[in-house]
């Protein structure tokens, strides 16, 4: 998992060194929205530069530019704007825009935590348990997930269910890891869907039901899920979801090949060799094979599917607001 950002999706994939003490610009808005935005920035309203920052940092309605995204972001958190203060603290532990600083980037999660923001303490406790600018606490980890948890957070249940199925900071329980997994999976996480699956599927902390494991490996592939739509993809195959389905699963196992899932690849190749499901396209089969080299795949997995990884930490997560 990742650290919490408020406002920034995936879009933060590069890393780009910049200067604090430059000074904020903002550029000429074609729109009167932007331009009153902008203008309340530079009055200094936390709110609005926090937005600014988003928009440098997210490429939307203002140039792409992690260095000024950097600077309104740490003007909004200076004046204890929330969303500011957790993406600060992203900021900091990736070095966007900015020299990397882990302890920074802890100071500024710890502020938002000491609000009680759900996901200021969902960070924090990620920064515990990852080592993030203190020193690893996996205990206290767990318990800032738990008063995230406690909050109705989506991630920080899902947390708290991998930490009792490794045993971080609490006594291994595959029982309690399923319920928290179940309960981030109400809230429609795809991540926590994909492991309530997983347990159900593999009996770890119940008894194995096949079929609500589809059902839960479903609910995160129409999310977009790889892992899920690769996983209810062999389910189809080998007849475990209670019915066989080789066009579907064709379909899926292509969806999470082309979101760069190698052993989805691996697979959907086979299907195209051998017309499982699809009509039989060895061009095509060697487009995937290829793909999956590429991604570290190069031979079948079996029918196992796609386990949780388990030893997987917490990090801070993106979402908007």
């Amino acid at each position: 998992m990742q650290m919490v950002w408020n406002g920034i999706l995936a879009v933060l994939l590069l890393l780009a060194l910049g200067c604090e003490d430059a000074e904020p610009k903002a550029d000429s808005a074609p729109d009167a929205e932007l331009t009153t935005l902008l203008r309340q920035a530079e009055r200094g309203d936390a709110a609005a530069q926090w937005e600014v920052g988003f928009h440098y940092l997210a490429g939307e309605k203002l140039p792409l530019n992690y260095e000024q995204g950097f600077i309104w972001t740490k003007r909004a958190a200076e004046q204890g704007n929330l969303a500011a203060l957790n993406n600060l603290g992203n900021l900091y532990d990736q070095g966007i825009g900015c020299e990397r600083s882990p302890k920074r980037a802890f100071e500024s999660f710890q502020r938002a935590a000491a609000t009680g923001d759900a996901v200021g303490l969902f960070n924090l406790g990620c920064c515990y348990q990852r080592g993030t600018g203190v020193e690893p606490d996996y205990a206290l980890a767990f318990t800032y997930f738990q008063r995230a948890a406690d909050l109705k957070m989506p991630e920080a249940m899902r947390a708290l269910g991998l930490s009792h199925f490794n045993g971080w900071g609490t006594p291994t329980n595959r029982t309690l890891a399923l319920l928290w997994f179940r309960a981030a999976a109400e809230k429609l996480d795809a991540e926590g869907q994909f492991y309530a699956g997983f347990c159900l599927l593999k009996g770890l902390g119940c008894k194995s039901s096949p079929s609500e494991a589809e059902s839960y490996f479903r609910l995160a592939a129409r999310q977009g899920h790889a892992q899920a739509q690769y996983n209810l993809a062999k389910m189809m195959l080998d007849g475990s979801a209670g019915y066989r389905n080789p066009a579907g699963a064709a379909h899926l196992l292509r969806i999470a090949a082309d979101n760069e899932l190698g052993v989805a690849a691996w697979d959907y190749s086979v299907c195209l060799e051998l017309g499982i499901g699809v009509a039989i396209n060895s061009t095509l089969a060697k487009h995937y094979r290829d793909l999956a080299a590429k991604l570290g795949v190069g031979a079948p997995v079996g029918n196992e599917g796609i386990n949780p990884r388990e030893l997987e930490q917490n990090s801070p997560l993106r979402t908007r607001p």
